[in-house]
């Protein structure tokens, strides 16, 4: 992991790549009916970003809707972090519907660094009997690495090498 921290802040210092937009996400409102838009993480690199969303309609009984993104970074300080934010709504029966936003914005772990040497493939599918479908990139799949935390130190040697 030290290794990789130096590294990080090599890439930063040296790569000709633009940073990309800020990572934003909502907060609760007042009346919980929308969410009002919040800055997770200012301008950095992206490493990998990966989705979920779905939705379930049993309409009267329920109805739901979520989305999850999940971001690992390369911050201008050299730093490694993941932001992950999720949103869902949900209505049961005749009762008022509600919007509920999480987010989490922390230093990178070795777990983190870990999922980086996994595909993340895209995948939809659906439960009929829940009246659910879903889709997005979803939990690591086929091992793309040969060592572990290969994927990450690839990912950054990306940057280095943009023009």
């Amino acid at each position: 992991m030290d290794r990789l921290l130096s590294y990080a802040k090599k890439v930063a210092r040296e790569t000709r790549a633009a940073k990309t937009a800020s990572i934003h996400g909502k907060r609760a409102s007042k009346d919980q009916d929308h969410g009002i838009e919040v800055e997770l993480f200012g301008p950095h690199w992206s490493l990998l970003q990966v989705t979920s969303n779905g939705e379930t309609d049993d309409y009267p009984t329920a109805v739901a809707e979520w989305h999850m993104r999940k971001h690992w970074i390369l911050a201008p300080d050299g730093s490694l972090h993941t932001v992950e934010y999720y949103e869902k709504f949900a209505q049961y029966g005749s009762l008022r519907g509600s919007w509920r936003f999480e987010s989490t914005v922390r230093p990178m772990n070795p777990s983190d660094v870990l999922e980086l040497d996994h595909e993340h493939p895209s995948q939809s599918g659906g439960n009929r009997a829940k009246k659910e479908r879903w889709w997005g990139n979803y939990s690591a799949g086929r091992l793309r690495s040969h060592a572990a935390g290969v994927g990450a130190s690839i990912a950054l040697k990306r940057l280095l090498d943009a023009d």
